[in-house]
C-alpha cells in the first residue's frame, strides 16, 4: 500500500511576485526549468545545466527577470552569498573545486541572469586566462559588480580558489567563458543522451550532502490541478495511512533518484487517470521545506500546478470523491493543515493565481 505524507507545518515560503518578463524567456518558464531543478531558495533556483561542460555543472538563476547579476537588487546579496557557499562546499566534496562565472551581457544565449558553477580541476588555469597578462579588477563584493555594470555595462566575471576577476569584454568577447573552460577541460563534454543520468546522479549526491550536513528530509511531490479557474481537491479514503476523510491534492513519496516532474506525472495518472496528454504544467515550486509535527525528519516538497483539459477524473482507491473549488473557497474544506500554504507557494500571486497568471 502506498503511503501518504502526514501533516507538516510550513517553514519556508515562495518568491515575491515577478515583474513583467519578456515573452519566451526560458528561465521564466517553469515547465522549461522543472526537469533540471536541483533545489530552490526564496529568490533563486539552482538547476543542472542542460548541456553540461562536465558532470556537476550547475546554474544559479534569480527568480526575478534580470539582464545579469550586475543588476541584482542589494537586498538579495546575502541570500546569494549563502547559496554560493553551500554549493561550493557541495561541489568540492562531490566533484571538484568549482569556479563561478558569468558572461555579463557578453554573448549570453539566454537573456536572463544565470551564474555558472562548474567543478573543475583546471580552475587556476581558467582564472589565469581571464586575468591575462594585465591587471584585472578583483571585485570585493557584489556591490563592486553592480557599480561596474552601472558605470561601464557588459563585463566578464569569474571567481574561484579565493580569487575573483572582473574585466571588460575585449579580445575575449569573441568567445565565451564557457568555450574557454571547455578548452581547458580534459575530455569531451557529456553527450546529450547522457545528461538525464548525470542529472540523476547530481541529485543523489546533493541529497547525500544534505543528509551529511544535517539536512535529511522526506521527499514528496504534490500536484494541484486547475480547470477554468477552479482547483481540484480530493477526499482521502479510509484505506490510506493518514488523513482519512480529509481533502488533499495528488501527492506521493518521491523515490530516490527519480525526477520530481516525471514522478508528478506518474502520480497524476495513478490517482486521477489524467495522462500527460490531458494536463499542461503551469508552475513548479520546490523544493520547499516543512517541519514535521511529530518531530521527525523535515518534509521536502516539490509542488506542481497543472491545468487539466477536462474536469472528469477517474479515482483510484486512495480517494472517494473530488471537487473543483475556487481558490478562496479552499479555506472552507477540511484539508490537511499544510495544503493551503503549499497552494499559495505554487500559485505565483497566492490564491486565485492559477487561472490569471499561468505560464506554460
Amino acid at each position: 500500500m502506498k503511503k501518504k505524507p502526514a501533516s507538516p507545518l510550513r517553514l519556508s515560503g515562495r518568491a515575491l511576485p515577478q515583474a513583467q518578463v519578456p515573452e519566451g524567456c526560458p528561465f521564466c518558464r517553469e515547465a522549461a526549468l522543472a526537469p533540471g531543478v536541483l533545489f530552490e531558495t526564496t529568490q533563486f533556483v539552482v538547476v543542472c545545466d542542460r548541456a553540461p561542460l562536465t558532470p556537476g555543472h550547475l546554474l544559479i538563476i534569480p527568480r526575478l527577470h534580470l539582464a545579469c547579476y550586475g543588476a541584482l537588487p542589494r537586498a538579495l546579496y546575502e541570500e546569494l552569498g549563502t547559496l554560493k557557499a553551500r554549493l561550493a562546499a557541495f561541489l568540492a566534496g562531490a566533484y571538484a573545486e568549482p569556479v563561478f562565472f558569468e558572461q555579463g551581457l557578453v554573448g549570453q544565449t539566454v537573456p536572463h541572469a544565470h551564474l555558472h558553477a562548474v567543478p573543475t580541476p583546471c580552475a587556476e588555469a581558467f582564472l589565469a586566462r581571464l586575468r591575462g597578462d594585465r591587471a584585472a579588477d578583483a571585485p570585493r563584493s557584489l556591490g563592486s559588480l553592480r557599480r561596474w555594470y552601472d558605470q561601464r555595462g557588459p563585463y566578464l566575471y569569474a571567481e574561484g580558489l579565493g580569487q575573483g576577476y572582473l574585466r571588460a569584454p575585449d579580445e575575449l568577447a569573441s568567445r565565451s567563458l564557457r568555450a574557454l573552460l571547455r578548452e581547458l577541460l580534459d575530455g569531451a563534454a557529456p553527450a546529450p543522451e547522457d545528461v538525464p543520468a548525470i542529472t540523476r546522479t547530481v541529485r543523489e549526491r546533493w541529497r547525500s550532502f544534505q543528509q551529511a550536513n544535517g539536512q535529511a528530509t522526506t521527499r514528496v511531490v504534490t500536484c494541484f490541478l486547475e480547470h477554468e479557474g477552479r482547483v481540484c481537491l480530493l477526499k482521502r479514503s479510509d484505506a490510506v495511512g493518514s488523513g482519512r476523510g480529509k481533502w488533499h491534492a495528488v501527492s506521493g513519496y518521491l523515490p530516490d533518484g527519480k525526477d520530481p516532474l516525471s514522478h508528478a506525472y506518474d502520480e497524476l495518472a495513478e490517482e486521477t487517470g489524467l495522462t500527460r496528454g490531458h494536463v499542461r504544467l503551469l508552475r513548479h515550486a520546490g523544493s520547499l521545506l516543512f517541519a514535521d509535527r511529530a518531530g521527525g525528519r523535515p518534509w521536502e516538497v516539490d509542488a506542481f500546478l497543472f491545468t487539466a483539459a477536462t474536469p472528469a477524473l477517474t479515482l483510484n482507491w486512495e480517494h472517494v470523491a473530488y471537487a473543483w473549488v475556487t481558490p478562496p473557497d479552499l479555506a472552507g474544506y477540511d484539508c490537511l493543515p499544510w495544503l493551503h500554504a503549499l497552494y499559495e507557494a505554487v500559485a505565483a500571486d497566492g490564491a486565485g493565481a492559477a487561472s490569471s497568471n499561468s505560464r506554460p
